[in-house]
């Protein structure tokens, strides 16, 4: 707050994971697509480079999240990104 005004507002999601992967809690969104960036700030101590490149391949795309599990949970980007890539595959 500055004075009377409201300066910022946040919202958290958390998904918790067990070893396989698999969501075992979860608050909130835990398929909301979420970019490293200032929410990652504790976390910048630790190298995070992904990089694909595949010249052999007629489809290949890196992303941070899994469009195979979002797709189903209704996320339209998601859907559309699986879709691709299942058509790449016939």
């Amino acid at each position: 707050m500055r004075g009377e005004n409201v300066e910022s507002g946040h919202t958290g999601h958390i998904a918790v994971v067990d070893s396989n992967g698999k969501l075992v809690y979860s608050c909130g969104n835990p398929y909301r697509h979420t970019f490293a960036r200032s929410s990652m700030k504790p976390l910048q101590i630790i190298p995070i480079i992904e990089a694909i490149v595949s010249e052999k391949h007629k489809f290949a795309i890196g992303v941070q999240w899994h469009p195979e599990n979002t797709a189903c949970a209704g996320d339209v980007p998601s859907k559309k990104l699986f879709d691709a890539f299942i058509k790449a595959c016939n």
